[in-house]
């Protein structure tokens, strides 16, 4: 990780400060001068792997540029700050994107600069607290069998070979189906027919997670601005080509032109990878485009409904109970009840379930959402939501999807995906995480430090 040598706020009062500018626009990146110049490396992309390996440069004494195809940083880290407010008119921060500092210990990345710029956190257990069927509530003793389901498919899949999930299910009897679905399309946003064993298998201990109050989209942007990088926004890249001795990259957008450089980072999604936005010369080598096919973005979309004065203990769910509503097809629904003591019933559906609803619209979403919350709360409460939201990472051209999910028997791919081509061209992201951390912000961070680390010791070799 880069070492945090960058203008730090020293209190939480001087940390508010800078919100405050941030939100009228007084903090800016470096100009970028845009137009054909010369760096050591492009980075392609400013969400949290772009930022991670900017800074990892700097610190290595190479220069950088990161070209952004959206007109703001962060990537699948954004955070809401106008659709919802307190009765005061105060805004309540939503993540649009990612919400969770998983693996909040010491070495990870952003649990490190949350403490650093003194962002407020949370520690959230994720383990399912209440579960309906349909309207039937069930009690703590299937609650905790649900748990206990959870914990054999795990192990089940720690010792199978690279297959769907959907093959190790003992039963599908609840409370298993259940366990499943949380598994899945909630977390790892797919469905079990379409998730590799291997790939939840590996996948890290997120143990412990965080929420943050000012929103993890609002972290990412700060580390961004503290590290003073040399950004351009709503430039988007066309074409990479590394068929001569360095990389020209091509870009369109506010700033056209092309920028010569050493080498290149490319942190765009699987997703944005497999749309072909980006030409390639030569093209990318059949093994790398192979694994960017096995390893396709899975899609979690969030529904957050606010509901003012509705009290934060109808039914016995409190605060941060986790609320999971199975249903007899694909439409289940989890709800993250009230964050931070807000007003907010946070609804989450995944997998094919979420691309289907996402196609839909944000109305019907809603309305989706506010009859699932009837069905546990009763009629009375589809009145009373003031207000909802369907986050767009279906539809964006810059995503599409929300996070990477490799198809059974293709595990192997993520390690593909990560090796450098031609020593000179990488692509870094959530999907090429080391240490299981795919599918996070903090992994994505680390995936952009080590690919320009590499880059550091390549240059310095000569």
């Amino acid at each position: 990780m880069a070492a945090l040598q960058y203008p730090i706020p020293a209190t939480r009062r001087a940390l508010l400060g800078s919100f405050a500018a941030l939100g009228a626009g007084a903090l800016a990146f470096k100009p970028s001068r845009g137009g054909a110049s010369d760096v050591d490396v492009v980075i392609v992309g400013a969400g949290a792997s772009g930022i991670g390996a900017a800074l990892e440069l700097k610190q290595a004494g190479l220069s950088c540029r990161i070209l952004e195809a959206a007109d703001r940083v962060g990537g699948r880290a954004l955070t809401d700050n106008a659709t919802f407010r307190k009765a005061a008119g105060k805004p309540v921060p939503f993540d649009i994107g990612c919400a969770w500092i998983h693996r909040y210990r010491d070495g990870d990345p952003f649990a490190e600069w949350s403490r650093k710029l003194h962002f407020d956190t949370q520690a959230h257990d994720l383990e399912v607290n209440r579960l309906f069927y349909g309207a039937t509530p069930y009690g703590d003793a299937m609650v905790k069998l649900e748990i206990k389901d959870e914990e054999i498919l795990k192990e089940r899949m720690e010792n199978a070979p690279d297959v769907a999930a959907s093959t190790i299910v003992p039963n599908w009897r609840p409370p298993m189906d259940a366990a499943a679905t949380y598994m899945g399309p909630m977390d790892m946003a797919v469905d079990f027919d379409d998730m590799s064993t291997t790939d939840y298998a590996r996948m890290a201990d997120y143990e412990y997670n965080y929420l943050v109050r000012e929103g993890y989209g609002t972290l990412v942007k700060m580390v961004a601005l503290m590290g003073n990088l040399d950004v351009a926004l709503a430039t988007p890249v066309t074409a990479i080509d590394t068929s001569g001795a360095g990389v020209k990259v091509t870009t369109g957008g506010r700033r056209p032109g092309t920028i010569n450089a050493k080498a290149v980072i490319v942190t765009v999604s699987t997703g944005v990878l497999a749309a072909e936005t980006i030409k390639f010369t030569p093209p990318l080598p059949a093994q790398t485009q192979s694994a960017i096919d096995d390893v396709p973005m899975g899609l979690l979309v969030k529904i957050p409904l606010q509901i003012p004065g509705i009290g934060h203990y109808i039914d016995g769910i409190r605060p941060y109970d986790n609320v999971l509503q199975e249903n007899p097809g694909l439409d289940d629904i989890y709800f993250l009840a009230w964050p931070w003591d807000s007003d907010l019933m946070v609804g989450f559906v995944g997998g094919k379930f979420g691309w289907d609803l996402s196609k839909h619209g944000q109305p019907a979403a809603v309305d989706f959402a506010k009859q699932k919350l009837a069905e546990i709360f009763g009629s009375d409460i589809k009145r009373r939501v003031a207000r909802g939201l369907l986050t767009p990472w279906a539809l964006n051209p810059l995503t599409r999807g929300a996070y990477s999910a490799a198809k059974p028997g293709k595990f192997a791919s993520r390690a593909v995906l990560g090796e450098p081509i031609m020593d000179r061209l990488f692509l870094a992201g959530e999907a090429t995480a080391p240490d299981g951390m795919f599918a996070t912000c903090s992994g994505a961070y680390m995936a952009g430090t080590d690919a320009a680390a590499k880059i550091a010791a390549l240059v310095k070799a000569g």
